[in-house]
């Protein structure tokens, strides 16, 4: 059913995506009005739930507007149940990145939603949901930020990190091995786009061994791979690899 609400009726609870930059949004509404209804559903005192369009609503707040035109999905709904119903949307289906993904998986489970439920009701691997949540329990969310996720990263993650690394750093958290400063210099040098081969910790003195690529056309040179190693490591000693890289 489709009615104009009150603006000051609709609450937004809980919402799992980042609002980002409204300002296009904004200028869409202005110009053209809500094209896109909000969904919401009734609660018992009488104020309504917003289950999808929690960027509509905060545009329209932000210009002022006092109505909004909303589908009303259900005439009454548990919060928790209005918390999965939107996370089932076409919206929160789209591309999440890590850091959503754990907001959403640990509203989800703090509503007391099983890692199973959750996998099944989203369609998606319950090895992603419990990795997420894993993360998100040894890592501070704003380094979560910072991860790409599988395809849906940058093609050349350049100040962002990869899962993979993502989840040794979170190993040795959780193991009490790496934080503070440590683990500043470590997420650093990740974000530079480095694949971490191997972290030793030591009274807080991080070393990070991070893996090379050789040209081709320079690793023909060497018979094997040890004569070639050895060759880089002089090289980068001397600091002359730069003129061998492609």
């Amino acid at each position: 059913m489709l009615k104009n609400l009150n603006v000051s009726e609709v609450k937004m609870v809980y919402n799992h995506r980042e609002l980002g930059d409204i300002s296009g949004l904004m200028k869409s509404i202005k110009s053209r009005g809500l094209l896109n209804p909000i969904s919401v559903v009734l609660q018992k005192d009488k104020s309504y739930l917003v289950v999808d369009g929690h960027r509509r609503l905060s545009a329209l707040i932000k210009l002022g507007e006092k109505k909004v035109d909303a589908i009303i999905k259900q005439e009454e709904m548990e919060e928790r149940d209005v918390l999965l119903d939107g996370a089932t949307s076409n919206e929160a289906r789209k591309s999440l990145s890590v850091f959503e993904k754990y907001l959403l998986y640990k509203k989800l489970i703090d509503a007391n939603y099983t890692a199973e439920e959750i996998a099944s009701a989203l369609d998606v691997d319950i090895r992603t949901v419990k990795s997420v949540t894993e993360l998100g329990r040894h890592l501070p969310l704003t380094k979560l930020k910072d991860i790409t996720y599988g395809k849906l990263g940058s093609h050349k993650p350049i100040g962002k990190v990869g899962i993979g690394n993502a989840k040794k750093i979170a190993g040795l958290t959780k193991s009490g091995k790496l934080n503070g400063p440590a683990l500043d210099k470590v997420w650093e040098t990740l974000k530079k786009g480095k694949r971490v081969e191997n972290i030793n910790v030591k009274n807080n003195n991080v070393t990070v061994t991070v893996s090379i690529t050789m040209p081709l056309k320079y690793k023909e040179k060497f018979d094997n791979q040890l004569l070639a190693g050895k060759a880089i490591n002089a090289f980068l000693q001397k600091r002359l690899f730069n003129r061998y890289r492609d």
